[in-house]
Order: C-alpha cells, then structure tokens, then sequence
C-alpha cells in the first residue's frame, strides 16, 4: 500500500494502479462520496490509469446513478467488486449496467485484485501502441 485515506464514510487504500475502498457499515454511499473519491484519486494517480476495487465487507446502498460521476475520470479502466452475499451479487449486477467499461464481481479479494492488473496492463498496453 502506498497511501490511505479515511474519510467519515469510509477509506481507501491506494496502490501503485489501484484503489481499494472501504465502505462504513450502514452508509448511504451518494454522490457527494464519490466526488470526494474522484479528488482523491486524482491526487494518487494523476493521469495515470487506474482501477477501484470496493471490498463490501460491510452492507451499505447506494443509487447505482452515482456512477454517472466516473466519466469525470477517463484514467479509471475498470471497478471491481468484492462480494460476500446473494444480495451483494444482485446489487453488483445492477450497477454494473450503468457503468460502461470493464466491470466485475468476485467472491474473493485475491481475484478481484488478479483482474484488475489484467485490466490494468491491457490498458496500459493498448494505449501505449495507440
């Protein structure tokens, strides 16, 4: 881990190309939030390309709408979602249709993080040949 932040809602760790977020237990994740992780992710990553991994290991909602705000960020390749439920599978069904670019959820940490360097280093690849 390079960085963390914790914030009232909840922390996030950075990586060298990842994000790893942390939601609090009963939190309403809205918009607000995810700007304040948009800002963040900035300072961390600058134009670099970088993913977001969201560890739920706590149950918290959100308003799938809320995702619209990650065209703010054209450096963020794809998200990732750890799953620990049925109902966290479902949810992670739902936003992944209001997300349009690479969009996964797996059931253990070590995958989601496998995947994500996948995404990372084709990204990475591909815009380096461009």
């Amino acid at each position: 881990m390079v960085k963390k932040f914790v914030f009232d809602f909840g922390e996030v760790d950075i990586y060298e190309n990842y994000a790893v977020g942390v939601i609090n237990e009963g939190e309403v994740f809205k918009r607000d939030q995810v700007l304040t992780l948009y800002q963040y992710s900035l300072e961390a990553f600058g134009k670099k390309p970088f993913g977001y991994i969201s560890n739920r290991l706590n149950s918290y909602s959100l308003d799938p709408r809320i995702y619209s705000v990650t065209k703010m960020a054209p450096n963020l390749v794809a998200i990732a979602i750890v799953v620990k439920s049925p109902a966290q599978k479902m949810s992670a069904a739902v936003e992944k249709m209001f997300f349009d670019k690479p969009f996964k959820y797996f059931e253990s940490f070590e995958k989601a993080k496998a995947w994500m360097d996948h995404q990372i280093s084709n990204h990475t690849a591909s815009f380096q040949s461009a």
